[in-house]
């Protein structure tokens, strides 16, 4: 089947700078609780009716509510420690991706994806989120599929 497309419906916006701004705060602070298990300061950023979606198993789909992210959270808190290695960002309006490295552990196995975090900011807060693995469940021990380094040299092309 032959697409059309509208290019004016898909013509990017020129970056909001606060926006920005409040999505690189976000996305420091994934990594930092990521690293520590203290995901308060990153919850502080979500906007109470946030929508969010995730597309690994155990959270795979649309989930409402702030709430409904800091249950995720509450569980990463326990078992995951990882490093969100930034590699790129994408703006586009008040849309702001962040694409990372995402190595470490969970549940003490290795594990590393590629990882895009999308944040739709409104009103300085995060109001929606969109998460892309570039492997499903990511690699190494944790998942018992591939090496947890599979995937780390994707930016070597543009020097990172």
């Amino acid at each position: 089947m032959k697409q059309e497309i509208e290019i004016d419906q898909f013509r990017p916006s020129a970056v909001n700078e606060e926006a920005l701004k409040v999505g690189i705060e976000l996305f420091k602070r994934l990594d930092e609780g990521a690293q520590t298990g203290e995901w308060d300061p990153f919850l502080e950023l979500l906007h109470e009716d946030l929508t969010w979606f995730a597309p690994v198993g155990g959270f795979q789909g649309l989930h409402k509510g702030k709430s409904s992210m800091a249950e995720l959270f509450k569980h990463h808190a326990g078992v995951t420690r990882t490093h969100w290695e930034l590699k790129n960002i994408i703006a586009n309006g008040n849309e702001i991706g962040f694409e990372s490295w995402t190595y470490g552990t969970i549940e003490g196995k290795s594990y590393g994806n590629q990882l895009m975090m999308l944040f739709v900011i409104e009103d300085g807060k995060a109001r929606h989120i969109r998460e892309y693995a570039g492997y499903i469940n990511g690699v190494g021990d944790f998942v018992g599929i591939g090496d947890a380094e599979d995937g780390k040299d994707a930016y070597t092309y543009k020097g990172r």
